[in-house]
């Protein structure tokens, strides 16, 4: 794989770690709910960054006696995983908010929560 395809796909998977880290902690400090889903939904960014990776670098390879087209079809594969993983986080999302809605709880820090929150959009 290419220095440059390399360096961005690593550049986005640690923009994406921070981001989930952020949330997450954004979840920890004031229980919500809403923000337990909105760091779920950040590990399909990680998994997507992983399989970007893997797939930027098996689609450099060159051709082959069993791929002799090349590599390029492992790209899609990287799509499918996260098609997969969108699915399972909407339906761990669904869980959550279904749990919230029959007991809910107060929150303990919402404002340090958001304000967490907007730092990993940022």
């Amino acid at each position: 794989m290419s220095s440059s395809k390399n360096r961005l796909g690593l550049t986005s998977l640690a923009v994406a770690v921070i981001a989930f880290a952020l949330k997450y902690l954004a979840w920890r400090v004031s229980g919500s709910d809403a923000l337990l889903s909105d760091a779920m939904e950040t590990v399909i960014n990680i998994a997507a960054a992983i399989g970007a990776l893997w797939a930027l670098s098996f689609a450099d390879r060159p051709p082959d006696e069993n791929h002799t087209y090349g590599h390029g079809k492992a790209e899609y594969l990287s799509a499918v995983m996260e098609s997969v993983l969108v699915i399972l986080t909407a339906i761990g999302i669904a869980d959550i908010a279904w749990r919230a809605w029959h007991d809910p709880h107060p929150l303990r820090a919402p404002w340090l929560g958001i304000a967490l929150n907007a730092a990993a959009g940022g």
